[in-house]
This record gives C-alpha cells, sequence and structure tokens, in this order.
C-alpha cells in the first residue's frame, strides 16, 4: 500500500489473518448448530466422565456451543488448569473418556485462546484444589496428547514417577 512501511504491512496482514479466523470460527460454529441436535440431547448423549469423584454436584464446561458434563471437582481442577495454560497463549487438546453408559469412547476438544471457554458448577462454593493435580493436568497439556483428565490418584502417581514438584 502507497505510505506504508514493511512494518505496518505486516501487521495489517496480521489483522486480515486473524479476521479471518474468527468469520471461520464462526461459520463453524453455525454450521454446527444446523447440523447437531440440541445441546440438552448432547450433553446426554456424552454421559458423565469416567473420572467423577463422586461430589454429587455436577458442573458444565462449555466450549464452542457445546456443554460437557463433569464432577464439581474435576472441573475446579480442568478450570485451574486450562486457564493457565490459555493466560500463556497455548492452544492444546483437550482429552476424556466417555463411561459405557454414556455411550463409551473418548472427546479430543482443540481449546484455544481465540475461543471462549465457560465453567458453570452447581456448587456455589469453590473446590478445594490439589496442587499436584492441578501441575500434572498443565504438564500433560505440554505433551503431544494434549492435557487428559486423570483422576487425583492417577496424577499423584504421575508427579511422582515423573518427579514433579508440588
Amino acid at each position: 500500500m502507497k505510505g506504508l512501511d514493511r512494518e505496518e504491512s505486516r501487521d495489517g496482514r496480521g489483522l486480515f489473518w486473524y479476521v479471518y479466523r474468527c468469520i471461520g470460527v464462526f461459520i463453524l460454529l453455525v454450521d454446527m448448530s444446523l447440523r447437531r441436535d440440541t445441546p440438552q440431547i448432547r450433553r446426554e448423549r456424552l454421559g458423565p466422565p469416567e473420572f467423577s469423584c463422586h461430589s454429587y454436584a455436577m458442573g458444565f464446561l462449555n466450549y464452542a456451543g457445546n456443554e460437557y458434563r463433569f464432577d464439581d471437582r474435576v472441573l475446579a481442577h480442568l478450570k485451574s488448569a486450562i486457564t493457565y495454560e490459555l493466560k500463556l497463549h497455548h492452544s492444546f487438546l483437550l482429552n476424556w473418556q466417555i463411561t459405557p453408559q454414556g455411550g463409551s469412547g473418548r472427546v479430543s476438544l482443540w481449546l484455544s485462546p481465540n475461543c471462549p471457554v465457560i465453567f458453570r458448577f452447581e456448587d456455589s462454593k469453590p473446590a478445594k484444589l490439589s496442587a499436584v493435580w492441578v501441575r500434572t493436568l498443565t504438564e500433560l497439556a505440554n505433551t503431544p496428547r494434549g492435557m487428559t483428565v486423570i483422576s487425583e490418584q492417577e496424577a499423584e502417581r504421575y508427579a511422582r514417577d515423573h518427579s514433579l514438584e508440588s
């Protein structure tokens, strides 16, 4: 462009790609909402995760227009680990397994700082967090497999085996 030096032109291209990606995410979300059933049905189809702490309070992680059900305590640890990674502008996979009662299988979400994440808890009191569990989840986010939702006991075992400090 006339009158712009190299640096300004590069910034303009960056803005173009940012807008292009945002429009792409919007089109994807609209397309997904038109093709799929309602969130209530999707929620039931996914079922509760296998790693429930049995606190009987179930919260929801809302991402890209879909709600995923988790035990409140598990969700509190996920919230800490996910927000830590997203604050660093890291994109990563979040993985978990679905119980046979929920239809079996597994779910993988690509989490990116460009898409909002909503954590909704049933219990009004915040859960007490385990530093080892949160640290393990953040470590797993930086592996090729991504952050895998594991129980507190599995997190402690992982930390012990990989010499993670608490």
